[in-house]
């Protein structure tokens, strides 16, 4: 994993909330904490000729692959115009903040943020 730089604008009015956050899921998460009843059929990260994309429930997504996932880990540090020329890889460039809870406090001070709504990235899209 490796960071760009950023320079963080700070809001100038207090009480704002990000009402569209999304960590960067480590790409095992669903195979290390599926109960063991469940595995096999949660998310899964995978490449097939050099193409990313997730797997849910055993099943190859049609919508999930590529650069797209590049796309959700720049978590808006690229174009998705700009990313899909570069074929950014999933989790391999992210953000302050995109990995670890301690970080996103930090951004979310940087930013003048009071608070987050959370929401998954690596979710089920077949």
């Amino acid at each position: 994993m490796s960071r760009n730089h950023e320079d963080f604008h700070k809001l100038k009015y207090t009480g704002a909330i990000d009402a569209d956050g999304h960590p960067v899921e480590d790409p095992t998460l669903w195979e290390r904490y599926l109960e063991a009843k469940y595995k096999g059929r949660g998310i899964s990260l995978k490449t097939d000729d050099k193409v990313e994309y997730i797997e849910p429930n055993g099943k190859p997504s049609s919508f999930m692959r590529g650069p797209a996932l590049g796309v959700l880990a720049a978590m808006g540090q690229v174009d998705r115009a700009h990313s899909l020329r570069r074929q950014l890889k999933y989790g391999k460039k992210v953000p302050l903040g995109a990995m670890d809870a301690k970080e996103r406090i930090a951004r979310l001070n940087a930013e003048g943020l009071d608070a987050a709504f959370v929401y998954p990235s690596l979710s089920v899209h077949v």
